[in-house]
């Protein structure tokens, strides 16, 4: 009976997880659409809710998940082990890189000016780093989710969960360009307003 209840909350931890990613995501898409700074702050606002879930959501894995290794699957599970250290490295992820760079632009968001969303906070949106390490967080996700239903060997386990750490950074490539892009653009204009 403990353990389908240790089931129970380890499924509803990681439903937690998607919810928490899926709202960043959006938020962050919302944040770069916004045309005024109005609108940019409701999406920032709305992100803010995801930093109380997403920790709360690996918390339920992480225990739940010792608790089931303890008393059913053991330690040497191999596919069990690497999931967890992979809700261990999302754990850390999120308040290292992904919640400071979210509350920066939230602050930034809070002092700006109404009207037309500002290029450094636009500049801000584009952010390589916070958009790489989302991608990486949600690619993790995905991939401990399929450990969960496929239980590979530790092979398997990890090159899953290898491949799932490649395919964040290549998500973000499109961001990384666009950065470049929204800077050389910038500088043309400045370019074109500085001559006389």
């Amino acid at each position: 009976m403990l353990y389908k209840v240790a089931l129970f909350i380890h499924i509803l931890g990681a439903i937690s997880l998607f919810v928490g990613v899926s709202i960043v995501l959006v938020s962050m898409l919302g944040m770069r659409r916004a045309k005024t700074v109005e609108a940019f702050r409701e999406w920032s606002a709305l992100v803010s809710s995801s930093g109380k879930i997403m920790p709360g959501a690996a918390l339920l894995l992480i225990i739940s998940g010792i608790y089931m290794l303890l008393t059913v699957w053991h330690w040497q599970t191999a596919w069990a082990d690497v999931a967890l250290a992979s809700v261990l490295l999302i754990f850390v992820l999120g308040p290292t890189f992904i919640g400071p760079r979210l509350m920066a632009l939230h602050n930034a968001a809070s002092i700006a000016p109404d009207g037309r969303v500002p290029r450094p906070l636009r500049l801000q949106t584009l952010d390589p780093i916070l958009w790489t390490m989302v991608y990486v967080l949600t690619t993790i996700a995905l991939g401990i989710l399929l450990l969960m239903i496929g239980k590979p060997t530790l092979v398997g386990a990890i090159i899953t969960i290898g491949i799932a750490i490649i395919l964040g950074p290549a998500c973000a490539l499109p961001i990384w360009q666009a950065k470049q892009a929204f800077k050389d653009v910038t500088q043309q204009q400045t370019e074109k307003i500085e001559q006389p």
